[in-house]
């Protein structure tokens, strides 16, 4: 049976109880999950929610689908490709919020680096931007209430940047993390949503050598890469196509805001925050964001970029 299915039917279980209490059987219930899946993984893609990780998966998917010859509509899950074809690593995609909550620090690092990891990151601020949308046009209403994201001050874009459980700070966090893991982990390739966005081929010939493809097919990156090109993929999930896996939750309506595959700027942000609101992002972002990801103020392209 899917977890995922059985989670969302306990969620009017949960809705009940008190919100300390409701998100941490939540937590618990994603952690064992996920935790079920790291043992097993051949490798990890780890990246904070709206860091571009459905894009990454579909080229990932479309690219194998082409170089094996496999007949599947589905995108890559965790091991529905290796069940086709061994040679296709068993990948688990992780947002890294709940693992530690099972397996502890010392366990799940152990994990981390015994596999090929790929950290996937993104601007925050056009993470925070995307997330904001995601919360309030997409976002399971019943999931809301049970991790307390109905919360009034989230209501307004200024005020869900603020928050210091869902805003931000939470994406600063997470930046924070893995700039002090990235010692420990020696085989992580890090990898940035610009970069992948600027040149896609290189980026994703790079990743699967990572991943233990030793001579990706040139054909078979060119395909990917033209059949996840972002107006191609907002129209399928606009027909709902993109939802043939069981677990993957697409919106098929016509809501632009509602969309998974949304926007796909770089330095969209700006258009959406107000001068005061640009001001405490960008102060926040010099005080805390670590160096080397390429996004404090001295390391960053001021310019925006629309997606290609």
């Amino acid at each position: 049976m899917a977890f995922k299915p059985v989670r969302r039917a306990l969620y009017g279980l949960l809705a009940p109880l008190p919100l300390p209490l409701r998100r941490g059987l939540d937590r618990r219930l994603r952690g064992l999950a996920e935790a079920r899946k790291l043992v097993r993984a051949d490798a990890v893609v780890v990246s904070f929610p709206k860091s571009g990780r459905t894009w990454l998966r579909a080229m990932l998917s479309w690219y194998w689908r082409s170089a094996r010859g496999l007949a599947t509509d589905e995108l890559l899950g965790f091991d529905n490709y290796h069940r086709r074809d061994p040679t296709i690593p068993r990948l688990l995609f992780t947002h890294d919020n709940y693992l530690a909550d099972v397996l502890g620090r010392e366990r799940l690092e152990a994990l981390y680096g015994a596999r090929p990891l790929v950290l996937l990151v993104r601007d925050p601020r056009d993470v925070v931007i995307s997330a904001w949308f995601h919360t309030h046009h997409r976002a399971d209403p019943r999931k809301r209430r049970i991790l307390g994201k109905d919360d009034p001050a989230l209501a307004e874009l200024a005020g869900f940047l603020r928050h210091p459980e869902w805003g931000l700070a939470r994406i600063l966090a997470f930046f924070e993390r893995w700039a002090e893991r990235r010692r420990r982990m020696p085989r992580l390739q890090l990898v940035r949503y610009e970069d992948l966005r600027r040149d896609p081929s290189a980026q994703l010939a790079a990743i699967l050598r990572h991943l233990g493809e030793e001579s990706p097919e040139p054909a078979a990156i060119a395909r990917a890469v033209a059949e996840t090109e972002f107006a191609r993929m907002q129209a399928r999930e606009r027909r709902g196509e993109l939802a043939a896996g069981r677990s993957r939750r697409f919106s098929a309506g016509h809501d632009p805001a509602a969309l998974k595959v949304r926007a796909g700027q770089i330095g969209g942000w700006r258009q959406y925050l107000q001068e005061a609101d640009q001001a405490w992002m960008e102060a926040e972002i010099a005080r805390r964001l670590p160096p080397g990801f390429g996004y404090r103020p001295e390391e960053c392209d001021p310019r925006p970029q629309l997606a290609v």
